[in-house]
């Protein structure tokens, strides 16, 4: 059995005895844990029924497996050495964490302890493995640590600012939101306290909170204050503060949550402002105004009203206006308002008379328009109401007095004006020319009083033209109508007044009056953008609006609070559209009962007119929630403006779940947890750190109790620290809070020491520690160094060409041997795919296999696959590749290995036998098929059996020259210098250059065209040595060669003169030669021939392949 070095993680000698055999017989495998038994080569013998159910399994579908094939495949292997420690008695047991694998896939923690089994003679009988499931502890250690994972990223990512501070008020922790707010770094914050960055007249509030808070009167509390940013600009913030306590119930620290309200904070103040001048202008105005609902009824009035009518407001509001007009002016303004109802016009305007409380008449000027809510419906009218009845009196007695006239011309607000027209020759209206202005006029057109009388209009203002106010007056005088209303009026110095003026035709003229309006219109102009970004703002804030109407009983009681206004944020949290939630009730058409909190909370809000704020769960049944709520009361109900703080909630809740946990965790981790505080000399320098706190397991490692711990410090236990410079580093935590991590080595002796792993991290006046002894991982470390550099040395002297790459082929590590076939280093190489480097860089399709392959693997699969890769110099050789994966333990592909060897040698041998064989078969084919053909047609040819004998004897010698001269040469191919030697001189007397001369570049047949063509010329030899050139001394041979002309053809010209012979005449027929010569030719070699037999000689022309067909 092997053991792995993952698997060896914890390896003790049990205190135990091993077990013992009773008897002759084995002791049953049945126990409280987990028993197996394993022979001495890791074969399950036996195991009980609490091990078999931890791996999902029956006792006796264990029995006979390999004990190896259990755990996980990445935890499967146990070193043999301790195994074979445990059967020589050097070690009594191991024990080991493990991960077995049950049946249905899931995973097993458990710790194994493995002991010996002997005879009575002290031999090794079997191994006993104790297994106890872990399963529990290891998922509860993994989940807290998530836990604390999430929750240093909520503190950090939180988009409102989040901060932990001291009882002091000094900020000990904040995430960068807080930062983003204050304007300061965590470092400057860490400097200060809050009172030093809060408003003087926020700061006693704040204060006396806090003390409730540390008093245990409240938990926790909010409020709305203002910081000092850093550049000295104030900021307006939502302020949540809770605490942690400690198990006495002290105030440990704060925890504070800062929200951004400066935005809200400005549009408030805006929208306060622009109601407080509409109220103002509203109150105070010079004419009458009011609201009036559509049928009639006075909704409210300004003192205006209330002077020209004699009524209160509240006693107007008591009746309706056609009560208190004169009867004769009733039935047309009635007629009119129906009119303006009807959409006939946009506002009415008409002189009337009202009935003065004291029974007195009074003559108005009357405006009035409409106000529409969101569906178009009028909801009340705008009425402007101008009291006129000195006018009308004014008027009536002009005539009687100029001198009274002059006088009031003289004391009236309004401009008073008189124009004459001013026409051409044709009699058409070119001008006016002012004839009267009162001082009112000059004054508000900026004119010398003095000038007033005589100066022509146009001549003086011609804007007057471009507004078409001249025309206007032009249709005064010649129609003598009147005209009425409202214009922005342009000035000779460049500005712009607003006037309301009325004009009727006088003589051959006109009168106007008119009033400087404004002030009112800029408090229009200012009120509809007021309510423009009013309704802005309620459309585009993430924030919930809702507007409700208080619902009184007969008794004047509050009955309920129905909804009058929704903005879209409200219909996103709640979940119901703004059209079904205007409308609705809260007792009707929610999850309020009376009784409920927040309804009982609306009543004494709606009662007293003091401000609601509370959190809620969302009050639908169709939704789970919290909301975060703050309302106020409005006319006759409220409004409210709510906040999705679900999140929130569920973040609380998950907080203090990890507060529990973390508590937890301190009293059962095995690893040491210390709380410091700083103990400072007289120069408040630290000396030395005492001990606050300190967990059980901390106390175990220390070997000293709770009560000992307390009154020791650190450098009275731990005396070298400053000789390894570790209580520096404590130091610096303590005074600048910065967190420090890292491995300490306390030696304790004897060259022996401990090292432990710490974490430290200020708290108030000192630190916390946690640590961890590492000592044993540290051996293993160092264990495992030296096996990864034997490792290392034995994978680099490996002939195999190894290579490890990420899943999607990404070369990581390769080895010497792989490097050096092709001459390259690792940086050629690492970084890159596996099928882009140079070994593949000579075939595509190659890279694509591989590609493909290496895919394969990264799923799971073991890939093989032979292939060519480059080498120095361009050469190429045969490799068989294994492409396997390597997963971890959750059995996901980390990497892929890709292991190849040489096998150019193998696959070559196997080309050339399988040529060998297929040149065998076919030359052994063809030579049977030769030998048949010559001895056929030599038989017909023979005029004896002694003459048959010699010609086929030769033919057959010709044959197996031919095959010589290929044995001799590649075994493959032949020269066809060698071929001419061995087939034409033995025929020629005279010898070579005497008789026969050949010439040509060297030139290479192959088997084919060699064994053909060597037929061919101890044909043409017998012939010559019989009737030609060679049966003569004074005859000659001349033999020549050449390529053809297109490379591509790879064919060869061969030409064959004689001369000096016996004279040459055509033959009478055709012999077996010429047959043999011209078939053979075409059929074999794809050639042709041609012959001629001249006088002076036979001569003869071949061309061929050299390598046959294709």
């Amino acid at each position: 059995m092997a053991m792995t070095r993952s698997a060896t993680d914890r390896i003790e000698n049990a205190p135990t005895s091993p077990p013992e055999r009773q008897g002759g017989d084995s002791p049953p495998a049945h126990g409280a844990v987990g028993i197996v038994h394993l022979d001495g080569d890791g074969i399950v013998l036996r195991c009980n029924p609490e091990f078999a159910d931890m791996l999902g399994c029956r006792p006796d579908e264990l029995t006979g497996l390999p004990f190896d094939s259990l755990p996980h495949e990445d935890d499967a292997e146990l070193h043999e050495g301790l195994y074979q420690e445990l059967r020589s008695g050097r070690r009594r047991s191991l024990q080991i964490n493990k991960e077995f694998v049950r049946r249905d896939g899931s995973i097993v923690w458990a710790i194994m302890t493995i002991g010996c089994a002997r005879n009575p003679d002290g031999e090794f009988d079997y191994f006993v493995a104790i297994v106890s499931d872990t399963t529990e502890k290891h998922i509860a250690s993994q989940a807290l640590t998530d836990s604390e994972q999430r929750f240093r990223a909520t503190f950090q990512n939180a988009a409102v600012g989040m901060a932990i501070v001291g009882t002091d008020g000094s900020w000990q922790q904040v995430n960068q939101k807080a930062c983003d707010i204050t304007g300061y770094t965590a470092d400057e914050l860490m400097q200060l306290t809050f009172q030093d960055i809060t408003h003087p007249d926020d700061l006693h509030i704040d204060l006396s909170l806090l003390e409730e808070t540390i008093a245990g009167k409240r938990d926790s509390y909010s409020k709305e204050k203002r910081y000092f940013r850093k550049d000295g600009a104030l900021v307006w913030v939502k302020l949540t503060v809770g605490c942690a306590r400690s198990k006495s119930g002290d105030v440990d620290y704060f925890i504070s949550v800062i929200e951004d309200i400066t935005q809200e904070k400005q549009k408030d103040d805006a929208l306060h402002r622009s109601e407080e001048r509409f109220r103002a202008i509203f109150e105070d105005a010079a004419v009458g105004m009011a609201q009036v609902a559509p049928d009639g009824r006075w909704l409210r009035a300004n003192r205006k009203v209330c002077e020209i009518l004699g009524y209160s407001e509240e006693e107007l509001k008591e009746c309706d206006f056609q009560s208190l007009t004169h009867p004769d002016d009733l039935q047309k303004g009635v007629d009119l308002m129906k009119e303006m109802f009807a959409g006939q016009r946009k506002s009415m305007h008409i002189e009337k008379r009202y009935i003065h409380k004291d029974g007195s008449v009074v003559w108005a000027n009357l405006s009035v328009s409409c106000a529409h809510n969101r569906d178009g419906e009028i909801e009340y009218m705008i009425s402007v109401i101008d009291d006129i009845t000195e006018k009308k009196q004014m008027r009536q007695d002009l005539d009687a007095s100029n001198t009274r006239f002059q006088a009031i011309q003289k004391t009236i607000p309004d401009g008073f004006m008189v124009f004459r027209s001013v026409r051409n020759s044709l009699g058409e209206i070119e001008d006016f020319i002012c004839e009267y202005g009162n001082p009112a006029s000059a004054r508000m057109l900026m004119i010398d009083p003095a000038d007033m009388p005589g100066y022509r209009m146009l001549r003086r203002n011609p804007g007057n033209r471009d507004i078409g106010l001249f025309d206007a007056y032009c249709n005064v005088v010649e129609t003598g109508g009147t005209i009425q209303g409202e214009l922005e009026f342009p000035l000779t110095n460049g500005t712009f007044m607003w006037f309301r003026y009325s004009a009727v035709r006088v003589d051959d003229g006109f009168a106007v009056s008119f009033t400087d309006i404004s002030d009112s219109k800029r408090a229009e102009l200012e009120l509809r953008r007021s309510e423009e970004r009013f309704r802005a703002a309620q459309q585009t804030t993430p924030d919930g609006f809702l507007m409700f109407r208080t619902v009184f009983d007969e008794q004047g009681e509050v009955a309920d609070f129905v909804c009058e206004y929704a903005n879209p944020a409200a219909e996103k949290i709640v979940g119901r559209p703004v059209e079904v939630m205007v409308g609705q009730t809260l007792l009707k058409n929610t999850s309020i009962k009376p009784g409920h909190p927040l309804f009982e909370a609306s009543i004494r809000m709606a009662e007293t007119n003091k401000p609601l704020e509370m959190e809620v769960p969302l009050p639908v049944p169709e939704k789970r929630g919290w909301l975060r709520i703050a309302a106020v009361r409005i006319e006759t109900g409220f409004a409210v403006t709510f906040s999705d703080i679900t999140e929130r909630k569920k973040s609380e809740l998950r907080l203090r779940e990890s507060e529990a946990r973390l508590r937890a965790f301190h009293q059962t981790t095995p690893d040491g947890f210390i709380i410091f505080r700083s103990v400072r000399g007289a120069d408040e320098e630290i000396t030395d750190f005492r001990i606050v706190y300190a967990n059980p397991a901390a106390q175990r490692m220390s070997r000293l109790d709770a009560d000992r711990l307390r009154e020791t410090t650190l450098l009275r236990e731990a005396p070298l620290l400053p000789d390894l410079g570790v209580f520096d580093r404590f130091v610096d935590v303590a005074q600048n809070g910065e967190p420090w991590q890292g491995e300490i080595f306390y030696p304790t002796g004897s060259g022996r020491g401990i090292w432990n792993s710490v974490t430290a991290a200020q708290v108030d006046d000192g630190f916390a520690m946690y640590y961890s002894d590492i000592s044993k991982e540290k051996r293993a470390e160092k264990k495992l160094r030296e096996q990864e550099e034997r490792a290392r040395a034995i994978l680099n002297n490996l002939i195999s060409f190894v290579t490890l790459m990420t899943p999607d082929g990404v070369v990581v590590d390769v080895n010497e041997s792989a490097l050096a076939l092709a001459k390259l280093k690792a940086s050629d190489v690492v970084g890159k795919h596996f099928w882009e480097t140079y070994w593949w860089s000579h075939d595509s399709d190659a890279r694509e296999e591989l590609r493909r392959c290496v895919l394969r693997a990264a799923q799971g699969e073991r890939v093989r696959h032979d292939t060519t890769v480059r080498t120095s110099g361009d050469e190429r050789i045969a490799v068989a590749n294994l492409l396997a994966p390597v997963v971890d333990e959750s059995g996901a592909v980390i990497n892929v290995v890709a292991s190849g060897f040489d096998i150019s040698d193998r696959k070559k041998a196997e080309q050339h036998r399988e040529m060998l064989v297929n040149e065998l078969s076919h030359r052994v084919k063809n030579s049977l098929a030769t030998v048949q053909t010559i001895a056929s047609h030599t038989l017909r040819e023979a005029s004896d059996l002694e003459s048959f004998r010699e010609t086929f004897v030769g033919r057959l010698m010709a044959i197996s020259k031919c095959h010589d001269l290929l044995i001799d040469t590649t075994r493959s191919n032949a020269d066809i210098s060698q071929l001419v030697r061995d087939q034409v001189l033995p025929y020629a007397p005279g010898g070579l250059d005497r008789q026969v001369s050949m010439s040509g570049p060297p030139l290479v047949l192959g088997p084919e065209a060699a064994h053909t063509f060597g037929l061919i010329l101890h044909e043409l030899a017998t012939n010559a040595s019989k009737y030609g050139a060679l049966s003569t001394e004074r005859g000659h041979l001349e033999v020549t060669w050449k390529r053809g002309g297109d490379p591509e053809q790879n064919q060869a010209i061969f030409t064959w003169v004689e001369t000096g012979g016996p004279p040459v005449t055509p033959p009478t027929r055709r012999g077996f030669g010429s047959v043999l010569i011209e078939q053979s030719l075409a059929h074999t070699l794809d050639g042709k021939v041609q012959i001629e037999y001249r006088p002076e000689g036979f001569w003869a022309q071949f061309r061929f392949r050299k390598k046959g067909p294709k």
